[in-house]
């Protein structure tokens, strides 16, 4: 029940700091904070769901994927 009171008023305060924080500042710098990127529930969930842990055996399993490395020097594509 605490951490449902405690969630519902991080929804309102996020909301806030994110408004404030986006009326004061530079549109050319970046984009624009939205209320999960400084509501604490929320960024600690979506820290979870990102990517794939970096594990021995992640590693391990990616070795066997990946093809590979040829020694010597990379060429620049014409992208680069």
């Amino acid at each position: 029940m605490a951490v449902g009171a405690d969630r519902a008023r991080w929804d309102t305060a996020s909301a806030v700091i994110a408004a404030i924080v986006n009326m004061h500042r530079d549109p050319t710098k970046g984009r624009p904070l939205a209320p999960a990127d400084v509501h604490p529930y929320e960024r600690a969930h979506r820290r979870a769901r990102r990517g794939v842990p970096l594990t021995p055996t992640s590693l391990r399993d990616w070795k066997r994927v990946l093809p590979p490395s040829k020694p010597g020097r990379r060429k620049r594509s014409e992208a680069d």
